[in-house]
């Protein structure tokens, strides 16, 4: 229940103007409360932009992300 809340939690905060590092702000107290020192949760949270190109992330204890460009594999930091 309570990774099914923080993804739902996510999915209503990416619908606003929120970027990634401000959506893992308002959920980590959330998850924090939730969890009740029973789990612990590592996210990467992406916001892409189609028309722009530009890729916006932010991570939370968790391996630095991949990013696959073609036949390129890049790790971002």
């Amino acid at each position: 229940a309570t990774v099914k809340g923080a993804f739902d939690l996510l999915r209503t905060l990416g619908r606003g103007r929120l970027g990634p590092s401000q959506m893992l702000r308002l959920l980590n107290p959330v998850i924090s409360a939730t969890a009740n020192g029973q789990y612990l949760m590592s996210f990467v949270v992406a916001v892409y932009n189609h028309q722009t190109g530009v890729l916006r992330y932010a991570n939370a204890g968790h391996p630095a992300p991949l990013m696959r460009r073609g036949d390129e594999l890049q790790v971002l930091r």
